[in-house]
């Protein structure tokens, strides 16, 4: 039930004044007002809404009690609404507020229960003072779970008290020792005054002549009494005889037919119970076996199927090494016919300088054993140069000024025209901007290989994935579903799988739990009967009947005396022994009890978890419909969230490949553009320069044409500077040394000499000119260094064939041994196959085998797992074998058949014994639980018949001695009247009085004290039946609220045992060690409040599952809370408001304010009382 709206109509201080609660499912309502604003007076209201108005009320100053109204818009779990008012009057006090009609009792028990107000305020109204109150109880009770739970679900305050309370009246009224109190104290007076009573106004001769006539004649009455007894007895003996023939047969019946069951009489009362149970578990095993056998032949059968792994980690290890060095191999493969090129090159680029040499073979042979020495060839420069000069400077003289300049002259024209500076320095600069250009070709060409390999690999990954795209583009443009939303897809369906096998977990133990109660409850009903409270108060009943049909037949006859005064004692015996039974067996009672709530409490449980495995497969099956249409709109080409994120983490990943493929191509692109540029911007820089462009493969051509270019018109001008300063130079020597021409011509014959042995140690002929010399040792220099070009390319080259030939002989082993192992597998490459692609191959053949060979382990280690199911299985079937032949040798049995057979003549056998107990229980009554054999030998011996006739002739013999009975009871009548007026004085009649009375406080204290007792025993049971019965779930609940409104510094509540095995409340804090368990009487006053109150909104909550729910009412609670603690508590308030109403009074501003800015705005409500009344 909840409160859709409160309506102060006439009440207190207001007047037409509504608090509207119908916002939220349920919701949790602050009612904040300032003092004296109305929210007490709207508490009361509501209270009077509820149980009525109270005969005497204080809300009435400003409305007449006939005025009174309060209204209400009420809402059951049913959805149904009735809107009603209450007013003060004495009948038909609620009314339905459209038509006046009363409201019937039944219409209101469908929104408000049957409940006491005071009930009600106990359980659904809290305050500062009863949380207070509550925390100390918790001390009171020494921290005892039982009484700590039932007071927090009732709301009873000082339970421990109360229980003392009932103690302590108990011991008020008869001690334990049994010789104080207030029974014991009107005992004594009792005995006191009868004893007074017999020694009052009496002389001593009468008293002794009366006494002796008086005793005289009760002698009689106790003659013919005992011999009436003696009859009564002999009658009694006949008629149990007479009725005890039909069940002596009965009992001899059965005594003979379990004579006739032979050795199953030795078997235990359950023994056919545990054969059935034997039996019936090793067929299941036995099924089992065989489903588990089924599994293990189909594993077999799997890992049949998979061949053993040919490969070894030797083969392992070659293949990766082979992975490894096949860069390598592919760049020495890609250098091989390039260095051969080179080589050829550079040996044509030789042969063109010996050709530029001529025929020299004798130096060709010296220069091919052994290179001239530098210092060798700077001796022949400088005679060279001595050599010509002094040539120059004799011809100069000789052929005079003239025939020097002629030759000056031819020298200069024979030079071509050297080119203009701005266009060489033009191409030296080009030269200098592309030179960085020429070691793009390696990087250029790495970047084509890696751009096709991406290429290659994003084709297979297309493929692979299922990726909807064709091209690199197309991919990187491609939406990909991020991450974490799949793994929030992940996580929740994960989380609705979760609930649902939890709920399903949930009602299996729910349901465990009822069928072991039904046993235990079943087992119980088998025990021994208890009278209810009913049958005792009935026997009270009948006890005081005949005890006043005694009273009035004082003055009737004996017989009729004697008849009601048996009557009479065995009636107070059967209510003696009754309340004594009750009151022995009251635990046996309580546990029943509780039984039967706890099976009622768990159905309902059940039924509640199974509409909770409806919800959350609902909830599983439209996740896993939202999930489809979220795979559909994002083109994902896999099912599950696990399997999508796989998915996306590999497109994310073929995009960034994608895109770095991308990248490749553009810079491939601005390479190729750049070399294209450069080689075009060359060749109008040499056409600038007079030379015609020339087609050339590439841009290191390019270049070195252009070189060379520059090279020839630097040293053409450097040459025709040579020449001009000699020129000058041998003029002004003809000039000036025309005098030591002489002297020249000496030195020239002594450089001749010179000359001619440095030639012959080259082998040179003997007539080359120094110029042809010079010019023979420029060119040898030149040969020189394109020999050393060619020993190194040549170096290089025999590197990487060495290299090729190191890798192919390391692959072949590889491919033979795999041939030799797996002929199958190897007939796959061809031979033909390039080494890249048989490198290729046999890593692929690798990883299929790694991944066969994780297959078969995976299959072994389930085959392992499922024979050691398939071991213990048979071992659990050896066990129940075992069993079996112990209950054979048990029984003596041959086989199971014969077992079978003993274990139902063993049952026959107990039921049996079980009549035949029940005869001899009966026989034990009637012979007065004497040795029944002889009285059964006596029944079987007896003569039906004369039994009859003896029973006739002693009921007449009693019939007489009872006439002579009554007249010696009328003697004995008037002889105790004469000896009663003897009492002259009337004290003994006062002391009889008062004995009288005293005697009815006696039966009131006696009947007061089994009340008291029975009331501890009951409230001690009901204790212990709730706490049994919701110490679980409730401290699961209590646990994580007292958690979270500690602020996480106890991790929740624990039940532990004392040395006397009691159960206790107590707190463990958030750190482990000692120290960390905290009894009740250890905490701070605070947090034995929040224990309390977490106790007490865990009560509730256990309440609501199986009950319509009431709003729960809290008044100022969080006075004594920080701020935190406040927020945690408040949040606590809304998790109990999700299955009832609460409504939080209080007027302290602050807490609206943590409300607001903490709490859930749809789920926290807010009204203000401020300026209410009107």
């Amino acid at each position: 039930m909840r409160l859709q709206r409160l309506d102060l109509m006439a009440f207190g201080h207001f007047t037409n004044y509504s608090i509207d609660l119908s916002a939220g499912r349920y919701g949790l309502h602050i009612i904040y007002g300032p003092n004296e604003a109305g929210k007490s007076t709207s508490l009361r209201g509501l209270t009077a809404l509820l149980f009525g108005f109270p005969t005497r009320t204080d809300d009435n100053f400003k409305h007449a009690n006939k005025d009174l109204r309060v209204g209400a818009i009420l809402e059951n779990r049913d959805g149904k609404v009735l809107r009603c008012v209450r007013r003060k009057a004495r009948t038909a006090t609620l009314l339905h507020a459209e038509s006046s009609q009363e409201v019937s009792g039944s219409h209101w028990a469908e929104f408000f229960p049957k409940i006491q107000e005071d009930h009600f305020l106990r359980m659904f109204g809290l305050t500062h003072e009863s949380l207070r109150q509550g925390g100390e109880d918790l001390v009171r009770g020494g921290g005892d779970s039982g009484q700590a739970l039932f007071s927090s679900a009732s709301g009873i305050a000082n339970l421990q008290q109360k229980h003392q309370s009932l103690e302590d009246r108990i011991e008020e009224l008869y001690g334990k020792a049994g010789r104080k109190g207030r029974l014991y104290d009107k005992l004594k007076q009792y005995k006191a005054l009868r004893d007074d009573e017999k020694k009052v106004a009496m002389s001593m001769d009468q008293w002794r002549r009366l006494e002796k006539q008086l005793q005289e004649s009760k002698d009689q009455l106790e003659e013919y009494r005992t011999q009436s007894d003696a009859v009564q007895r002999q009658l009694l003996e006949a008629q149990r005889i007479q009725r005890s023939i039909p069940t002596v047969a009965k009992y001899l019946e059965r005594l003979r037919s379990i004579s006739m069951l032979g050795a199953a009489t030795k078997l235990p009362r359950d023994f056919e119970e545990r054969v059935q149970k034997v039996l019936g578990a090793k067929a299941e095993k036995q099924v089992a076996s065989e489903e588990i056998a089924n599994q293990l032949r189909s594993i077999e059968s799997e890992l049949v199927k998979i061949p053993e792994s040919v490969w070894d980690d030797e083969q392992e290890a070659k293949v990766r090494s082979l992975l490894s060095g096949l860069g390598i191999y592919l760049q020495a493969l890609e250098e091989l016919p390039k260095l051969k090129i080179q080589s050829e090159q550079l040996a044509r680029r030789a042969e063109q300088k010996w050709d530029e040499i001529g025929k020299l073979d004798t130096l060709r042979d010296k220069l091919e054993k052994q290179k001239i020495p530098l210092s060798h060839k700077k001796w022949i420069g400088t005679l060279a140069k001595q050599y010509e000069a002094l040539e120059k400077q004799v011809a100069d003289r000789k052929l005079r000024l003239s025939k020097l300049r002629k030759r000056l002259d031819e020298d200069q024209n024979s030079e071509s025209l050297p080119l203009s500076d701005e266009s060489l320095k033009m191409l030296e600069q080009r030269i200098q901007q592309y030179r960085p250009l020429a070691g793009q070709s390696d990087p250029l060409a790495a970047l084509l290989m890696e751009s096709q390999r991406g290429q290659d690999r994003l084709e297979k990954g297309l493929q692979r994935w299922r990726i909807p795209c064709q091209t690199a583009e197309e991919l990187v443009r491609f939406p990909v579903a991020s991450l974490p939303s799949i793994e929030r897809w992940e996580k929740e369906l994960d989380k609705r799988q979760e609930a649902l096998e939890k709920a399903r977990s949930e009602q299996s133990a729910q349901d465990r739990k009822r069928s072991a109660k039904q046993r235990e409850w079943d087992r119980e009903a088998k025990k021994i009967r208890v009278p209810t409270r009913q049958e005792w108060e009935a026997s009270k009943q009948a006890r005081d009947g005949l005890f006043g049909m005694l009273a009035e037949h004082r003055s009737g006859s004996t017989e009729r005396w004697n008849e009601l005064s048996d009557a009479y004692a065995a009636s107070v015996q059967s209510a003696d022994e009754m309340a004594a039974e009750l009151l022995d067996q009251a635990e046996l009672v309580a546990q029943r009890e509780q039984l039967q709530e706890a099976i009622l409490e768990l159905e309902a449980q059940v039924a509640e978890w199974a509409l909770a495995c409806q919800e959350r497969d609902s909830e599983l099956t439209l996740g896993q419909q939202a999930w489809q249409a979220f795979v559909s709109e994002h083109r994902i080409a896999v099912e599950t969230p696990t399997e999508a994120l796989e998915w996306s983490q590999a497109v994310s990943s073929l995009q960034r490949e994608a895109q770095d493929l991308l990248d490749k191509r553009i810079r491939i692109e601005q390479m190729q553009t750049a070399i294209q540029q450069a080689i075009v911007v060359l060749n109008e820089s040499l056409a600038a320069c007079g030379f015609a462009a020339e087609p050339c493969d590439g841009l290191d051509r390019a270049l070195t044409r252009a070189e060379l270019v520059l090279n020839k018109a630097n040293e053409s001008r450097g040459k025709a500077e040579a020449i001009e300063g000699q020129r000058q130079l041998n003029l002004q020597e003809y000039r000036d040394q025309t005098s030591e021409i002489q002297g020249l011509e000496d030195q020239f014959k002594e450089l001749k000499t010179q000359w001619f042995d440095a030639l012959a140690d080259i082998a040179l002929p003997d007539d080359a000119t120094p110029v042809e010399v010079q010019t023979i040792l420029d060119q040898v220099t030149e040969l020189q260094q394109t020999t050393d070009e060619i020993d190194v390319t040549r170096v290089r080259l025999r590197e990487s064939q060495e290299r090729i030939d190191r890798f192919e002989s390391a692959l072949r082993p590889v491919l033979d041994w795999l041939a030799g192992a797996s002929p199958e597998s190897a007939d796959a490459i061809s031979a033909q196959a390039s080494t890249e692609s048989k490198v290729r191959w046999l890593e692929r053949q690798s990883k299929l085998s790694s991944q066969e060979q994780e297959k078969r382990v995976t299959l072994e280690t389930l085959k392992k797992t499922t024979q050691e199911q398939l071991d213990q299985a048979s071992g659990v079937i050896r066990l129940l074998d075992r069993e079996l032949e112990q209950m054979q040798e048990l029984a003596g049995a041959q086989d199971q058949e014969q077992l079978r057979e003993l274990a139902r003549n063993s049952r026959e056998y107990h039921l049996l014994d079980l009549d035949r107990k029940d005869l001899q229980e009966r026989l034990f009554a009637e012979c007065n639980s004497r040795d029944i054999d002889p009285f059964v030998q006596r029944v079987e011996q007896a003569d039906a018949d004369q039994i009859t006739i003896d029973i006739k002739h002693l009921s007449e013999e009693i019939r007489r001695i009872d006439q002579a009975r009554e007249e010696a009871i009328r003697a004995t009548s008037a002889l105790q009247r004469d000896y009663d007026q003897l009492d002259t004085s009337g004290r003994a009649a006062m002391l009889a009085t008062q004995a009288s009375g005293v005697g009815l406080e006696i039966e009131e204290a006696v009947q007061e004290l089994a009340t008291l007792r029975l009331a501890s025993a009951a409230l001690t049971a009901g204790i212990e039946r709730y706490r049994s019965a919701n110490e679980d779930p409730i401290l699961k609940l209590a646990s994580e609220s007292f958690r979270q409104m500690t602020l996480g510094r106890f991790r929740g509540i624990e039940i532990s045992l004392d040395d006397a095995g009691k159960h206790l409340l107590v707190g463990r804090r958030a750190e482990d060690g000692p120290g960390s368990e905290v009894l009740v009487e250890q905490m701070s006053d605070g947090t034995r409040d929040q224990l309390y109150l977490a106790l007490r909104l865990a009560s509730l909550e256990q309440w609501s599952k199986v009950h319509e729910p009431l709003p729960l009412v809290v008044d100022d609670i969080l006075v004594h809370f920080d701020d935190q603690r406040s927020v945690e508590t408040l949040k606590q308030l809304v998790r109990i408001s999700s299955q009832s109403q609460v409504i939080f009074f209080t007027h302290h501003q602050h807490l609206l304010d943590l409300a607001r800015e903490t709490l859930p705005i749809d789920q926290v409500f807010f009204h203000e009382l401020a300026n209410a009344s009107g």
